[in-house]
């Protein structure tokens, strides 16, 4: 029986979650400890100086590579996109108008 989507919680330095949020990065390498798989949400948190900075930003896994000969074992490659929260729909929705 397929299992509904999981939204997974990752921690990730500052300068990595930076680039990741503006789409810079969209893949992440990280250890096998979760059940990923495509079609689950990623929730980043952005991790300075030993704490969570409190800055989050949502993605949607669409590829994972595992087992793969160049990958240390225990680890996947996520690729991911962008998911837009309901404001940046309204904001793209509507072009702003210069007179």
């Amino acid at each position: 029986m397929k299992r509904l989507s999981t939204i997974h919680k990752c921690e990730v330095f500052s300068r990595y979650f930076q680039a990741i949020k503006t789409g810079e990065k969209d893949f992440l390498i990280t250890f096998d400890d979760k059940d990923f798989l495509v079609g689950d949400t990623v929730i980043f948190h952005a991790w300075e100086k030993g704490k969570q900075t409190g800055e989050t930003t949502k993605r949607k896994i669409k590829y994972i590579l595992r087992s793969f000969k160049g990958l240390q074992y225990g680890y996947l490659v996520l690729g991911f996109e962008q998911l837009l929260d309901k404001r940046s729909r309204i904001r793209c929705s509507k072009p702003e108008i210069s007179v």
